[in-house]
């Protein structure tokens, strides 16, 4: 492997966000009446898969080292508010880097790195017209900047939970 998958900066970010995920999962393991021990390691294994998904990008489909870090900050949200993470999915002319969905709901995560989004007018135009698009499917956006995913991956992750877990999608 080569380029940011090898980064030791990457993985000491990785660890403590790792940390953090591996720390909620056996807080939600535990309020669900799962036995300490059990919870422990339940959430060994997941932190087993969270490693590999952090690790080997591609077998995820996640594409850069911020994104890898939100999905490690992530995943334990699917099983304390039963959400379904997806990375990198299509939708008509677009692919979102995160769609995270609960019953008829769905949100879309978006992680912009400096090179690629608000550098130029024409990358700005371009993530503004993506957005309008998604609005108008009905798709809530949300936009994280790679350094605000660096800086505190949970932070971010427990931000597009609460956005898709709030009232006002019309169905409450």
């Amino acid at each position: 492997m080569s380029g940011w998958t090898q980064d030791p900066k990457f993985f000491e970010q990785a660890s403590g966000v790792l940390g953090d995920s591996l720390a909620l999962l056996t807080e939600t393991l535990l309020g669900y009446g799962v036995p300490a021990g059990q919870a422990e390691r339940i959430a060994g294994q997941m932190g087993v898969a969270c490693a590999v998904i952090a690790r080997l990008p591609t077998a995820a489909s996640i594409e850069s080292p911020v994104e890898s870090l939100f999905m490690v900050a992530v995943y334990p949200y699917a099983f304390s508010e039963r959400i379904s993470i997806l990375p990198q999915q299509e939708f008509g002319p677009y692919r979102a880097d995160f769609v995270l969905e609960r019953g008829d709901r769905r949100l879309v995560v978006e992680i912009d790195g400096h090179d690629y989004h608000e550098r130029t007018k024409e990358q700005s135009s371009r993530d503004k017209k993506r957005d309008r698009w998604f609005m108008a499917q009905g798709i809530r956006v949300v936009r994280f900047t790679g350094s605000d995913v660096w800086r505190d991956a949970q932070a971010c992750a427990r931000e597009a939970v609460g956005i898709l877990l709030a009232g006002g999608w019309g169905d409450s």
